[in-house]
């Protein structure tokens, strides 16, 4: 795949599209895209380094032994030239990167998969080398697999991406900065260090493991640009679970469902709460759980106030009433005579008994 849908590995640096030269852009896009862009090429740069270091030890290691011949003068041959064209590695690559971002809004819709077999003309078919294969699968097997892996961050680049260029979502190998787009800037970066196909073949196996393996930490920093701008700041990406793991998914989805559905039911009367002796939902109380289990549950008493309650009363204390009713009405008499005002008996007042008088 191409950048932007045009040939990149033969354009000059200088006829690269560059963010300055889209005036036709907005000023808010062309801002949002710059920001995006420069954490991009900052975190690249400092990756660029050891990538480097790493790729001229591992040309040196394959010259350094004893049946090399001339693949050593060979890869001696790559150190030399690394050692004066590195410098250039860098600005090719940020290049490259800015090329595909400005030109956002350009890149070449992917098109409909077509049923009907193409016909090819002869002329249209032609030789590839072993070398030239291997070079381009490196790269597809390094953006197939990080596309794979990084799947739900480039689902959200791709639309956010796309609401700055008003056009449908970009696919997982469309997007810019995305694994194929920096694949394809490391490779227009590589030509310039004019060393063998199948020594940019170790470069790019290198870049892969050392620059590449934190890449999924910067995707999430560029939609967290891109939320901070308020691009599609609430899109949320909800995946399916297949499997055994789904039924479970499904489990605990209805048991959380189930509150909020009743939420949504009409309140029913509210019913008095009962009292468990199970200690049931009480274990997260310490000792208060346990008092509340330890303690026996009560009958519960009539609500009638004690005044109406009838008075139940044996044999016996009636008898003794009836037989102190004389020796009461005197001494009421006694104290009208004495004009002595009593109190109304209140029901709750106490009244002894025949045994304690």
């Amino acid at each position: 795949m191409a950048l932007g849908g045009t040939g990149l590995s033969d354009q000059d640096p200088l006829d690269l599209t560059n963010l300055a030269s889209r005036n036709d852009l907005p000023p808010r896009v062309r801002k949002v895209l710059e920001g995006v862009l420069g954490l991009f090429s900052r975190n690249l740069e400092r990756s660029l380094v050891p990538v480097l270091d790493e790729f001229e030890i591992s040309l040196v290691r394959q010259a350094s032994k004893s049946q090399a011949g001339e693949a050593g003068q060979r890869s001696l041959e790559s150190v030399r030239k690394l050692k004066s064209t590195r410098s250039q590695l860098l600005p090719r690559l940020v290049l490259a990167l800015e090329h595909g971002v400005a030109r956002l809004d350009q890149r070449a819709a992917p098109a409909p998969k077509k049923t009907t077999p193409l016909a090819l003309a002869l002329e249209d078919l032609e030789l590839v080398g072993s070398t030239d294969l291997d070079e381009t699968l490196t790269l597809q097997d390094m953006a197939a697999r990080l596309e794979a892996r990084h799947s739900l961050a480039l689902y959200e680049l791709g639309h956010r991406f796309a609401v700055l260029a008003a056009r449908p979502a970009f696919h997982a190998d469309s997007v810019p900065l995305g694994p194929a787009h920096v694949g394809e800037a490391l490779r227009y970066a590589a030509a310039a260090l004019d060393v063998p196909i199948d020594h940019r073949v170790l470069l790019y196996e290198v870049f892969d493991r050392l620059a590449m393996s934190g890449i999924g930490a910067l995707y999430a920093a560029a939609n967290m640009h891109f939320v901070e701008q308020g691009i599609f700041r609430h899109l949320q990406i909800q995946t399916s679970v297949r499997g055994r793991d789904a039924g479970a998914r499904q489990g605990i989805d209805s048991r959380t469902a189930t509150p909020a559905a009743a939420a949504s039911e009409p309140s029913a009367p509210a019913r008095p709460k009962k009292t468990s002796t199970m200690g049931e939902d009480t274990a997260a109380f310490g000792l208060a759980a346990f008092e509340v289990v330890a303690t026996p549950v009560r009958a519960s008493r009539p609500s009638v106030p004690l005044r109406d309650a009838p008075v139940l009363r044996s044999a016996a204390e009636l008898r003794d009433a009836e037989q102190f009713k004389p020796v009461s009405e005197w001494l009421a008499a006694r104290r009208r005579v004495l004009c002595i005002n009593t109190a109304m008996k209140d029901a709750e007042a106490y009244e002894p008994s025949a045994r304690e008088v």
